[in-house]
């Protein structure tokens, strides 16, 4: 018995000892024991919630625009692909919904149910329609934090509240100031030829397009696709009495003026201002300065002009740069000028979601990608490959902070609607050998920026779906022939504004104005 408690008492000894020299490496009185313990549990939770890469998945994309002519397109989309497979194990494809139709192919995308991953969206291009209608799969904080977190601190929290349709985020934004405003691009060297004087403003621009269709003929003076082209006349309008289009509302008519922080909403289409503007369309049409066909012509403006049938554009400042540069390459003889159209006037720049990448509904890949996006937007080699194409192939840099653009070669030219979702300013590098108007108007463009709490403002159309359908139809029966001159003013705005009223547009203003106004208050 003795013998059995020395026992028992020696092995008590050994477990004592090896406590108190197990203590020796604990923490001290009063520290926080808890904290090995939570970073243990946080390791091991990381692992266990890390993003599955395993399998190797593609990327269907869709873009807006049409394609490069040649292999451009083909070129990047494979130098793309061999950047980011190796980091997330995708790649991605590309299909284009070409400007001649792409106002019906999108909405045929979404409508159709195709299966594909991601599509080009913006505020002008059907993202508050294609949200409200469940088109898009909504992009929550969490997911971000999870696939992407680098956007998060990369985009600022305006671009994310510019985003949300009814408290939710349908698309990744952009961080890209161009100015909606559009300009006009003119032959330059037929300008002087025929003595026009510079152009300051519409009457001027007339006096441009009167020379051409006295002069010059064979060629249309300006060459518009009425559906393509309607919406910049009445931008062109918008811009002359400093007017933006509120809440993102598909049609142009529901505005507030820019310099209004009360922000009075208006409907362009029953002011005299709009009458007056109407009534210039209108002679223009008549003395033929675009086609009798244009109504139903599909061959945007910008291809009629690069091919010598229009001897104008209607173009923003910065899309012209391409125009400017490329087309003198390949016709040589020709100047091209751009004059700006903002008269002097207050400009609002380019909201955060004026161009941005929606994912669509039925992607079985959202998390790779919010991977891609996190890698194109702050990847600075992998953006400036999608934003101009290869190095050295499609572009050479200048300097530190200039590009200039390897163009004429329509086989490897890089011309690609691939270019605008991930557009990051602090990657931008400003084009060499442009217009020379370019820095004025740009200057000029910074000089006269307003900002607006309405810009981050999202109409909410969801109890009004049949009559923004019905809005619509009267304004491309109504307002885009009177925008474009094919309809007599005088006669057709009273038509066009009954027509509205029986279509449900004075419900769609109080719901515009109702919503505007407690969005102003809950943000100021």
């Amino acid at each position: 018995m003795t013998k059995y408690l020395k026992q028992i008492s020696l092995m008590l000894v050994i477990v004592m000892l090896v406590t108190a020299l197990a203590g020796c490496g604990s923490p001290a009185a009063g520290e926080n024991t808890a904290s090995t313990s939570t970073v243990s549990q946080t390791s091991a939770s990381a692992e266990n919630t890390a993003p599955d890469i395993s399998k190797k998945v593609e990327l269907n994309i869709y873009c807006v625009g049409d394609a490069s002519p040649g292999e451009g397109s083909n070129m990047v989309r494979d130098a793309v692909n061999k950047i980011i497979e190796p980091k997330i194990n995708a790649t991605i494809s590309t299909e284009y919904l070409p400007w001649s139709d792409w106002t019906n192919k999108y909405q045929l995308v979404f409508a159709s149910g195709e299966e594909f991953d991601g599509i080009y969206t913006a505020n002008w291009a059907y993202y508050q329609a294609q949200a409200t209608k469940n088109g898009f799969k909504e992009i929550t904080k969490e997911d971000l934090q999870k696939y992407a977190p680098g956007l998060l601190t990369d985009l600022p929290e305006m671009a994310w509240d510019q985003a949300k349709v009814n408290g939710k985020i349908y698309m990744i934004p952009t961080t890209f100031n161009e100015f909606p405003t559009v300009h006009f691009a003119v032959r330059e060297d037929l300008k002087k030829k025929y003595n026009v004087p510079d152009i300051t403003d519409l009457d001027t621009f007339g006096a441009y397009l009167d020379a051409i269709v006295k002069n010059e003929k064979g060629m249309v003076p300006l060459d518009i696709s009425v559906m393509n082209n309607y919406s910049d006349l009445q931008q062109i309008f918008n811009t002359e009495n400093e007017y933006a289009v509120v809440g993102n509302v598909s049609e142009r008519n529901f505005v507030y003026k820019i310099t209004d922080p009360g922000a009075a909403i208006v409907n362009v289409y029953e002011t005299p201002e709009f009458m007056d503007f109407a009534k210039k369309m209108y002679q223009w049409k008549q003395a033929g300065y675009w086609s009798k066909n244009a109504i139903s012509n599909k061959t945007p403006n910008a291809t009629a002009f690069e091919n010598g049938k229009s001897a104008a554009l209607l173009t923003n400042a910065l899309q012209a740069t391409n125009y400017s540069e490329q087309w003198p390459v390949q016709h040589p003889g020709w100047e091209i000028q751009v004059y700006d159209s903002s008269l002097g006037k207050k400009q609002i720049g380019t909201p955060y979601i004026g161009s941005g990448l929606g994912i669509h509904a039925t992607s079985r890949n959202a998390d790779r990608l919010l991977m891609f996006a996190e890698l194109a937007r702050t990847d600075k080699e992998l953006n400036q490959l999608l934003c101009y194409g290869i190095k050295d192939t499609h572009w050479e840099q200048v300097g530190e902070d200039q590009v200039r653009y390897i163009r004429g070669n329509t086989k490897v030219d890089y011309t690609d609607g691939l270019s605008w979702f991930f557009r990051n300013e602090k990657f931008q590098l400003n084009p060499t050998g442009v217009y020379s108007n370019y820095d004025p108007i740009f200057e000029t463009a910074r000089k006269n920026q307003v900002f607006h709490t309405l810009q981050a403002f999202n109409f909410d159309d969801s109890k009004l779906k049949n009559e923004v359908a019905a809005v619509s139809s009267v304004v491309t029966q109504y307002a885009v022939p009177i925008i474009t001159g094919f309809m007599d003013p005088e006669t057709g705005i009273p038509t066009l504004n009954e027509k509205m009223k029986a279509a449900g547009a004075d419900k769609i203003m109080a719901a515009i104005k109702e919503q505007a106004d407690k969005f102003i208050a809950d943000n100021k």
